[in-house]
């Protein structure tokens, strides 16, 4: 299984999960980690749960690197995909 997919399961779990993600501190983390906050509920959830910049940063950090992944294996499908058309074109000429 391509860990894009496991990725986009896991955003599809959580994003879709009538759950309220803020009301504790390790839920809060793991739905900003996958699926990120804007600006003012992050601001809340850190007086809230007395996260200090250090402890935000490395979230926001999380985040980007999750999208990351996610962004590479689309592109890593995208890129198999293409070859694999390549390869079909080519024994067709």
């Amino acid at each position: 299984m391509e860990l894009n997919t496991v990725l986009d399961y896991l955003h599809t779990l959580i994003t879709s999960d009538l759950k309220d993600w803020t009301l504790n501190e390790v839920d809060a983390k793991i739905y900003l980690i996958i699926n990120g906050y804007n600006r003012k509920d992050l601001l809340e959830l850190q007086k809230r749960f007395h996260w200090t910049e250090s402890e935000i940063k490395q979230l926001k950090t999380l985040h980007s690197e999750f999208q990351q992944m996610q962004f590479d294996g689309v592109l890593k499908v995208l890129n198999i995909e293409y070859e694999k058309q390549k390869e079909s074109i080519a024994h067709t000429i």
